[in-house]
């Protein structure tokens, strides 16, 4: 029996991120599923939904890469980019040579939701300007390269920069090791961060990889950041699977359903440690229960092929729709994606830009591209999810974007943290 489609649009969008990560394979990376989500979204504009003797196949792979029908899409994607979230930059952009102008072009740039960039295509300048201009400065080159056989880009940038509102301490990297086990991410580095109340330590049973080690931070602006850790032996895929489930499970910055501490043993397990001890408490409270988490510093930079692994049938029907809507002759395709992150003691950056051009075929020329308490200890590969949650700061605003997950990454390498210039915390 075929899986029913889900509707909501953050469990479409974690649907989709599975496809948009298979296509790094495990190594260290980060990308913004919901940015090439809202690229396929608006080029689905492009089918004019009139009745046809038979199914067309660009229209109907576009629409399972969307996961809705491309009414829906474009309509929800348009509602995103009109009620912007505090804590996100979202832009996307349409160029065209002068020379490919068609009453179906036209058309079709009229129908991009408001908020969109239209201009003819002036150069590579012109497109990478655009891309360091909605991404806080963080990408400064579109992913699209620009020569004379390029005939439309269509484009969607994603950033945010935002600060905890409890900045981590910093601890040396012994405590982020496992006892007893050597060869970790605590072997790498000289520092590690340590989780101070106000973050969110919890186990949680997944339906993808079953008991996981769960780590919220989040920032005043309605942006939190999931860390999820899972056994030593679950493929990464399932991990990042988790990692989506946990943040679509978000209540605001809070962890919804969890694992009590008092349903499991107490000692240490490869997800942590669980320690039973007695405390002092005021009121009716009789049982207590607390979380410390240790991570590293990371970031991570991704140039993603978005025309080869499971997202490529979708890129190519997308490109297939706008190249309708050009003089009749030979096209050629691309879609890229280039994203980064950082993730730090003080807070949290991204930004993606995706990029599909359509071009000429007749000049294309091939080219080669460049691949790259309970106590959770993040000390082996992981993944992270960033999620759209309602500003404790500002509750209501970017309602349109409650529980979104706007970038996703695997962490496989960790990175020295920054000293503070206080003392560290040994404890």
């Amino acid at each position: 029996m075929p899986t029913e489609r889900p509707t909501s649009l953050p469990a479409v969008i974690a649907r989709y991120a599975a496809s948009v990560h298979a296509s790094v394979r495990g190594e260290q990376s980060v990308v913004s599923a919901l940015g090439a989500w809202l690229v396929l979204a608006l080029a689905g504009l492009a089918d004019d939904d009139a009745p046809r003797s038979e199914a067309d196949p660009d229209a109907a792979a576009v629409e399972a890469g969307v996961g809705l029908s491309l009414p829906d899409a474009g309509r929800r994607a348009a509602d995103l980019l009109g009620a912007p979230h505090p804590a996100v930059a979202a832009a996307v952009g349409m160029w065209w040579r002068d020379d490919a102008v068609t009453d179906r072009l036209s058309e079709y740039v009229r129908r991009l939701p408001a908020a969109a960039t239209r201009e003819p295509l002036a150069g590579q300048e012109q497109l990478d300007a655009w891309a360091r201009d909605h991404t806080l400065g963080l990408v400064d080159r579109f992913p699209a390269q620009v020569s004379p056989e390029l005939l439309l880009v269509l484009g969607s940038a994603l950033a945010t920069k935002v600060r905890w509102l409890q900045p981590f301490d910093v601890v040396p990297a012994s405590q982020l090791a496992v006892a007893g086990e050597r060869g970790g991410f605590a072997a790498r580095v000289a520092r590690a961060l340590r989780s101070v109340r106000g973050h969110d330590v919890r186990l949680v049973l997944t339906q993808a990889a079953g008991l996981v080690g769960a780590h919220v931070a989040a920032s005043g602006d309605g942006l939190a950041v999931v860390s999820v850790l899972g056994a030593a032996d679950v493929a990464h895929e399932v991990v990042l699977a988790a990692a989506y489930e946990v943040a679509l499970g978000l209540n605001g910055a809070r962890i919804g359903d969890h694992v009590s501490l008092f349903d499991l043993p107490s000692g240490r397990s490869e997800l942590g440690e669980v320690v039973e001890d007695t405390v002092a408490a005021r009121g009716a409270v009789n049982r207590i229960e607390e979380g410390v988490a240790v991570l590293p510093t990371w970031q991570a930079s991704t140039s993603l092929d978005l025309l080869s692994g499971p997202t490529a049938d979708g890129f190519r029907g997308a490109a297939q729709l706008l190249a309708r809507l050009l003089p009749a002759g030979p096209t050629a395709l691309d879609a890229r994606q280039v994203a980064v992150a950082t993730y730090s003691r003080e807070g949290f950056e991204a930004a993606a830009v995706t990029g599909m051009g359509v071009r000429a075929a007749f000049t294309v020329v091939p080219r080669e591209v460049l691949r790259r308490t309970l106590t959770l200890r993040f000390d082996r590969p992981y993944a992270a999810v960033a999620v759209a949650v309602d500003p404790p700061e500002r509750p209501g605003t970017g309602a349109a974007w409650f529980g979104l997950p706007v970038f996703g990454a695997w962490i496989a390498e960790p990175s020295e943290t920054a000293a503070t210039g206080d003392a560290e915390i040994d404890v």
